[in-house]
Formats: structure tokens, C-alpha cells, sequence
């Protein structure tokens, strides 16, 4: 079953409803999965146990990693859909915002590409079967998530956790609608910065994944 949420009312940073989200998920564990400096840890960690966060750009690493929670267990890695090691593009747009970019990822304007960064990657099974199970994953990485839902078919299918997904290219997001909805409940948030029908508003939008 899917659902479309849209909202036109705008606000600084992640919109209302996506806050909303995030602030009433609770349970024992959250994985972050491109956690930036933190922001979403920090309100994870109010309501919940441990929270895992990931993120592969040291810039953000830095800080997020110096947040002081205990709750919070920080990880300077990348979450893809193979173990090893992964390239991840510096874009002039996004590094200015301590953020690396998938390099598939062409539907949103990021700047250039100044150089390719070499970061140390795990699966989201990978994960699983060495990490206490998640109640919440919430992934945000600028066009790896379906890499990421990809290294991660025992969470899909297996775990009972809620999956947030942030997508940035409409071709990404039908990907991930396709992997979640085959064993989760998914809603549609649209972004209330962008007008109904413009590139924004195709491109850029969140999955809500509950588990049938």
C-alpha cells in the first residue's frame, strides 16, 4: 500500500512533517545512515537506546564524532552494497556542506565534480549481523540509497524495522518504492520547499517504510 503526503508549508532545514517523523520514532536502536554533524542522532538519541550513525565524509565526521551523547556511537564509513571500500564523489556544491555525493546520482545540481574520495564501506546486512538489530533506519546519502537497500535484503525482509529514506533523483526514488513496498506499508512525503510537478518535487522527497 502506498500513500502521498504533500505539504506546502515551508521551513528552514528538514520540513515539518519529515521532523515530526523522526522526533515520534522510538525503540531500543537507530541506525543513521549518513548522519552529517549529527542532527538527526541527537534527536534520535532522545528516544532511543543506542544509535548508530554513519557517515563517510570526514568534514562531517569531525564534528558529529565530538557530540558528547554516549548514546550516540559514531562510525567515519560509508553504508553501500558491498564491503570493502567505495569511490564517493566531492562535488563543488555538496563539499561546501561536509557532504560526499553517490556518482550515479545526476538528477539534482551539486556542482561539479572536483575529485573522487576513496572511503571504507559496510552493507546494511553487514551491519545486522554484527550491530544490535534497528527499530528505525533513517537513510540520507545523497543517491546511494539504493545501493544501500541492495546491501541490505535481510533488513528488508527479515527485520521489523521502520525505514526513512531521503531520495534525490526521481529514477532512485521508484528504485527504492520498488525494494521497500514489497514487504512494508510505504508513504510518499513530499518536500513543501518545492512546487507540485517541478524538478524539486519529483527529485526530491522522503519514504516512510513501515513493515507489513
Amino acid at each position: 500500500m502506498r500513500q502521498s503526503i504533500f505539504r506546502r508549508n515551508s521551513s528552514s532545514g528538514d520540513p515539518r512533517p519529515v521532523l515530526e517523523i523522526l522526533n515520534s520514532a522510538k525503540g531500543n536502536v537507530a541506525y543513521d545512515i549518513g548522519a552529517h554533524v549529527g542532527k538527526i542522532s541527537k534527536i534520535f538519541s532522545m528516544n532511543f537506546r543506542d544509535v548508530f550513525a554513519f557517515e563517510p565524509a570526514e568534514e562531517s565526521f569531525e564534528i558529529l564524532r565530538k557530540l558528547g551523547d554516549p548514546k550516540i556511537k559514531s562510525f567515519n564509513i560509508a553504508i553501500s552494497d558491498k564491503d570493502g571500500f567505495i569511490a564517493l564523489d566531492v562535488r563543488s556544491e555538496q563539499i561546501s556542506k561536509r557532504q560526499l555525493v553517490d556518482p550515479g546520482t545526476t538528477a539534482l545540481d551539486w556542482g561539479n565534480v572536483i575529485g573522487k574520495r576513496l572511503v571504507p564501506a559496510l552493507t546494511l546486512d553487514s551491519l545486522y549481523e554484527t550491530l544490535p538489530p534497528p527499530d528505525f533506519v533513517k537513510i540520507d546519502t545523497e543517491g546511494s540509497e539504493v545501493r544501500i537497500l541492495r546491501g541490505g535484503a535481510q533488513v528488508v525482509a527479515k527485520s521489523q524495522a521502520t525505514i526513512f529514506v531521503e531520495i534525490h533523483s526521481e529514477q532512485n526514488g521508484r528504485e527504492v518504492v520498488g525494494v521497500l513496498e514489497k514487504n512494508h506499508s510505504v508513504q510518499i512525503i513530499r518536500h513543501p520547499g518545492h512546487s507540485e510537478g517541478s524538478s524539486g518535487w519529483l527529485n526530491h522527497y522522503f519514504v516512510l517504510a513501515r513493515h507489513n
